[in-house]
């Protein structure tokens, strides 16, 4: 299931900078990060 690969490294990149309080939401402004776009989540 390579979608549910790609969610869970999304959310290990999250956990791994401190985002574990953080919602569905982070994986869209993780995905804006990595594209240049915006900050990185918090």
């Amino acid at each position: 299931m390579p979608l549910a690969s790609l969610l869970r490294d999304r959310f290990l990149t999250l956990l791994a900078h401190g985002g574990e309080a953080l919602d569905w939401s982070a994986i869209g402004q993780l995905a804006a990060k990595d594209a240049g776009l915006g900050d990185p989540p918090k």
